[in-house]
């Protein structure tokens, strides 16, 4: 059974006062992939770069990540495509920026928690059967 829950005006406005600062960030990110060269670009990399926690990679993941990103911005790539794309490049599974990098682009797309077993979707990328499910 669903629940129906109402808010006042002043929770509303709390709520939305709460999420502000992180919606800016989001909506840069968005307004930028469309008008720099994401590879290249300092302030996309650092904007993208603290509105996910994408820390403490080399360099050669950098460079790789945003040259597919930018690559395929107009295409709109699948979380599948930019799993396999990295695994390919980097015999690393990034599930969880694969699918940041599908949703920045495509907000229709989901974003996986790093919480999700990396070794599930490894399984599945050295062709192995797998289920992937939240345990």
């Amino acid at each position: 059974m669903s629940q129906v829950i109402l808010l006042d005006d002043k929770s509303v406005i709390e709520a939305l006062s709460k999420v502000q600062p992180g919606l800016q960030k989001y909506l840069h990110i968005r307004n930028l992939i469309y008008n720099v060269d994401v590879s290249k670009s300092a302030e996309f990399k650092q904007a993208f770069n603290g509105f996910y926690r994408m820390r403490q990679r080399s360099q050669l993941f950098y460079d790789t990540f945003y040259r597919f990103m930018e690559e395929n911005k107009y295409q709109s790539p699948t979380f599948e495509q930019a799993l396999n794309f990295l695994f390919k490049e980097l015999d690393r599974v990034e599930a969880s920026f694969s699918s940041k990098l599908a949703a920045t682009i495509n907000p229709d797309h989901p974003i996986i928690r790093r919480n999700i077993s990396e070794y599930r979707f490894s399984e599945c990328l050295k062709g192995r059967f797998c289920f992937v499910a939240d345990s």
